[in-house]
């Protein structure tokens, strides 16, 4: 069985995380896949939502493969971060919204990689946490930068200095996670969640996550000019028109064809 695949249906594309007899550990084979299938996606302009998800009864994943991670020196620990840097600006890249849906633990690897989903569904058991100082070592793909802009310096020095772990609760008041759910609900919540954004004029959609992104880094006023451009490039669109026109006459929403 594949420790990752890819399967799409109605406009919705799945990654399912699969490699049972070790949680889900990123190897550098497990990442490289995820790339692969990420190039993919950006081929395939009729998917309008990503939903990443874990096939195991117990957990996202646990993290990163040690027993790798344990023969790491110089340029491939080196590589080995690169790579999965590399995965997780694969989801800040996707031209559609990337939801992550998550039970049990998720650590190491799968908090980082949370980090730049753009929304989070989880059920009520989740164990969040990177718990790399556990180990002497640090995250490398990212997560400490991400999480400081994510929760604030103090909150995510707590959890890189101690490794705990978050509950739901906690990840929910956070902002680590948007929708936290009972865990029998959850595959059918994030499924209502996709196809809710999946109704919507997909070229706004994306314009949308494109100028949210833009706006990191750059000054207010390249953020107004940026959103400028986007909104003229949008009033262009079919989707747009027809829906201006169903609402003025009192008629249900089109269906969005993504023109």
């Amino acid at each position: 069985m594949n420790e990752i695949q890819l399967t799409v249906e109605n406009h919705i594309a799945t990654i399912h995380l699969n490699r049972q007899r070790v949680g889900n550990a990123f190897s550098t084979e497990m990442m490289e896949k995820w790339c692969d299938i990420f190039a993919s996606i950006h081929k395939k302009e009729d998917i309008r939502c990503v939903i990443v998800k874990s096939d195991l009864p117990n957990a996202f994943t646990f993290g990163g493969d040690i027993k790798e991670e344990q023969h790491l020196k110089g340029d491939s620990a080196r590589r080995f971060s690169n790579l999965g840097q590399a995965c997780a600006k694969c989801l800040r890249g996707c031209p559609c919204p990337v939801i992550f849906s998550i039970h049990g633990y998720c650590l190491g690897a799968g908090l980082e990689f949370l980090l730049s989903a753009d929304l989070v569904i989880a059920s009520d058991d989740i164990q969040l946490g990177i718990p790399t100082i556990k180990l002497g070592e640090i995250p490398g793909f990212g997560g400490i930068g991400l999480l400081g802009k994510k929760i604030g310096y103090a909150n995510a020095m707590d959890l890189l200095l101690t490794g705990r772990t978050l509950q739901g609760q906690e990840a929910l008041r956070l902002g680590l996670v948007q929708y936290l759910v009972p865990s029998e609900e959850l595959e059918q919540k994030t499924k209502e969640l996709a196809n809710t954004i999946c109704g919507f004029a997909p070229l706004a959609v994306k314009k949308m996550k494109q100028v949210l992104q833009h706006t990191y880094g750059a000054t207010l006023e390249e953020q107004l000019a940026y959103e400028t451009d986007a909104f003229m490039e949008i009033c262009q669109t079919t989707d747009r028109t027809h829906a201006i026109e169903a609402f003025l006459s009192k008629k249900p929403s089109p269906v969005f064809q993504g023109k």
